[in-house]
């Protein structure tokens, strides 16, 4: 009557527990019998309803028997005692940038499920969630709190649900989430057991779709004159970068002068001291601000530090990052000039031409810079009348220099 795995079980008398059925007021209902046979053991059974009969004393025997489990019809079934085993994680490769686990906007992940038991009763349901990693930025997503949930239909011993994170990506969104971390799992089986939860964490994600933002500050000048800073000599530039997945080796930053062109500062050169200049308000978390500090000088945009170069030059700075997602940030700085050199100043008279020639020997010359002080006095050595210094340096001022 009752098969397990194609061969016939033999179920004796004391395998059977009998009862009454009670009524509502807890007594037996007269001649209604319930027997009770508890299946135990893993295995593919069956019942054949046509075999499973009853006689009594008097030789009565009834057609076959319906077997019903709740209102369902009951020939087979499968008992099985240990939750599923398998559980892997892909991530799949199709990432839009060339470095290992990190993605721009979003990652997809296939969970292969498998009751690997000889009598399994097949997937149910797989649950997943999202850990971020406790060292990571808290720009990111927190962890998942609750469970996410995949039904599967009967009949899967072996199941692959594709996910993608974040939830219902939107391509067209403005506000984009951040992750930094790694998945759990758990599976149940359609005898209600759940699997060991798989902490996925050797395949560590990051999605990562804002790119740096950067925020630079130089030595004060002697002074500043249409957006073009004056300096006496080397200066340093402080520049600041946020970004939460913050790589140095991932900074490139230039010095040009006199508008040659750029040479690459040797990260050597530049220090790193995050967190300081706390002056400065950021949108996000300070922990994802990191400041670098450089000196300009004439070193700068030569190879052979041992030449004596001099300072003197219109210099550029030029700020790049591209992080590990691909997003990027570009800077370019204004004129900065250093000036480290007296002007000299010579002038010639030619009593015969009664002209008088000056030389102006200056890196950044301007003739509103002139002053002229003292006095002019004519041939007779008396003061002049007809000329006075203020009119000289006007004169010098608004010349045509050559």
């Amino acid at each position: 009557v009752i098969k397990k795995n194609g061969t016939a079980i033999d179920i004796t008398e004391s395998d059977i527990t009998w009862d009454c059925v009670k009524d509502n007021t807890g007594n037996c209902k007269e001649n209604v019998h319930i027997g009770t046979y508890f299946f135990k053991e893993d295995g593919a059974y069956s019942i054949n309803t046509d075999e499973l009969k009853y006689q009594n004393k008097a030789g009565m025997q009834n057609v076959a028997v319906t077997i019903k489990e709740g209102t369902e019809n009951v020939t087979s079934f499968v008992i099985d005692n240990e939750a599923p085993a398998s559980i892997t994680v892909e991530h799949k490769p199709e990432s839009d940038t060339d470095n290992d686990k990190f993605y721009k906007d979003y990652i997809d992940v296939i969970i292969t499920a498998e009751d690997t038991n000889e009598f399994a009763s097949g997937i149910k349901t797989i649950e997943w969630k999202y850990v971020k990693l406790e060292e990571a930025s808290n720009i990111n997503e927190a962890s998942d709190a609750e469970w996410t949930t995949i039904e599967v239909d009967e009949n899967n011993i072996t199941y692959n649900a594709e996910i993608r994170i974040p939830r219902n990506y939107d391509d067209s969104s403005e506000n984009k989430k951040q992750f930094h971390g790694y998945l759990m799992i758990q599976v149940t089986d359609w005898a209600g057991h759940v699997s060991t939860v798989l902490e996925d964490n050797e395949q560590i994600f990051i999605i990562d779709n804002k790119a740096p933002e950067q925020n630079v500050f130089y030595a004060e000048p002697k002074e500043t004159v249409d957006n073009q800073a004056y300096y006496d000599g080397e200066f340093e530039v402080i520049f600041f970068i946020n970004e939460a997945n913050f790589d140095a080796t991932d900074v490139k930053a230039y010095v040009s002068k006199d508008s040659d062109e750029k040479v690459q500062i040797p990260l050597e050169d530049i220090k790193w001291d995050n967190k300081e200049w706390t002056d400065i308000e950021w949108d996000t978390v300070e922990a994802d601000v990191h400041v670098g500090r450089y000196t300009v000088n004439g070193n700068s945009v030569v190879v052979d530090s041992s030449e004596n170069v001099s300072n003197d030059g219109d210099y550029k700075f030029y700020l790049e990052y591209t992080d590990k997602s691909g997003n990027k940030m570009v800077y370019e700085s204004h004129v900065l000039t250093i000036d480290e050199t007296e002007p000299v100043v010579d002038f010639s008279y030619d009593e015969k031409s009664q002209e008088m020639t000056f030389t102006v020997t200056e890196y950044n010359f301007r003739p509103n810079d002139i002053s002229v002080s003292g006095t002019i006095k004519n041939i007779k050595g008396e003061d002049s009348k007809e000329f006075s210094v203020t009119e000289l340096q006007t004169v010098l001022q608004t010349a045509k220099w050559t």
